[in-house]
């Protein structure tokens, strides 16, 4: 079951036909969420974290795979087979430390 399936079954076990307000549950004065347990609502805090956790993890793989069609693309064009190329980025680097400024003793 997808993190948002999820989401919606606890939404439905605990709310049932709840108003929504731009698909989300009104969490305000009043509200059903307010008479959650603190539990429930650590648990329907945490998939609403694992909801916004997959969507950002799906939003990075489309974003590195149009990358990596890109960079195939422009090695076409460029004459280079894509195979040939190193995909894996370099290490970053760790800079350098820099020398500690000299103190001013007020001399």
């Amino acid at each position: 079951m997808t993190p948002a399936k999820r989401l919606r079954k606890f939404e439905d076990d605990h709310f049932g036909d709840t108003p929504r307000v731009q698909g989300k549950i009104q969490r305000g004065h009043g509200s059903q969420f307010q008479n959650l347990s603190d539990k429930e609502k650590a648990e329907y805090a945490a998939l609403e974290n694992l909801v916004a956790a997959q969507d950002a993890h799906q939003q990075a793989v489309s974003h590195a795979n149009a990358a990596l069609q890109r960079l195939h693309e422009a090695a076409e064009r460029a004459g280079v087979d894509p195979d040939d190329l190193d995909d894996e980025p370099e290490e970053a680097k760790e800079p350098e430390p820099q020398p500690e400024p000299p103190v001013d003793e007020g001399k």
